[in-house]
């Protein structure tokens, strides 16, 4: 049987749901048809969301449910993708996930060091744990920050790094097209060592193997 909450506990669900409606509301107020709850557990932030659950002993999907009158639509091959439908949106986000250049992919990927920081080069993709490693201007730079990778010996899986992906698009303001594999752009033309590596390891392996970035940066920018 389920704890009866004490005053204080109470206020702490309270003052989440209220932030979960605000983030939500505020999503919708963009216009945009759908909001992945992948992307607003990451927006909300691990310590309120792992606080939420253990609180309510339910995942922040069936909270959400149950809490709001939003409906919930399923995409992704195996219908594992959540997301709340916009109120009176009649757009619903198609099944097909986007194909990101396997560069841009890599950099979500690659799991980040403890200690280290991962900068990516908008233009060319390149990645690095040092922003000062690029040649390019600094507007081209941007950080990837901790919460968007994987960490260790952490393997994401697809689901969750297309959700970090369309979370650091969003805090960096910045459109999904130049990054898709369908634009004709010089870097999408052969695929890297490192992203036939990928690729070509099983969860299990991927687990164990951990390369210096200097090693990737090499992988990465050799073509088969």
């Amino acid at each position: 049987m389920a704890t009866e909450l004490d005053e204080g506990q109470k206020a702490e669900v309270a003052r989440i749901r209220a932030r979960i409606k605000t983030l939500v509301e505020g999503h919708f107020a963009t216009g945009k048809p759908a909001y992945y709850l992948s992307q607003l557990g990451n927006q909300l932030g691990e310590e309120d969301r792992k606080l939420l659950e253990g609180l309510t002993h339910t995942k922040i999907s069936q909270f959400v449910a149950d809490a709001f009158d939003y409906e919930i639509g399923r995409s992704g091959q195996h219908e594992n993708i959540l997301y709340l439908i916009a109120p009176e949106s009649t757009a619903v986000p198609s099944v097909a996930a986007p194909r990101y250049n396997s560069r841009f992919w890599a950099a979500f990927k690659v799991p980040l060091a403890e200690g280290e920081r991962r900068f990516i080069d908008i233009e060319t993709l390149d990645f690095a744990a040092d922003a000062a490693q690029f040649g390019s201007h600094g507007d081209t730079i941007r950080e990837i920050d901790a919460k968007f990778l994987p960490k260790g010996s952490d393997v994401a899986s697809p689901d969750v790094i297309l959700s970090r992906i369309a979370a650091w698009l969003d805090a960096q303001r910045l459109n999904q097209g130049p990054f898709l594999v369908q634009r004709n752009k010089p870097h999408a033309k052969q695929e890297s060592l490192l992203t036939a590596l990928i690729n070509a390891l099983d969860k299990d392996q991927l687990k164990r193997v951990s390369l210096p970035l200097d090693v990737i940066k090499i992988l990465e920018t050799r073509r088969l």
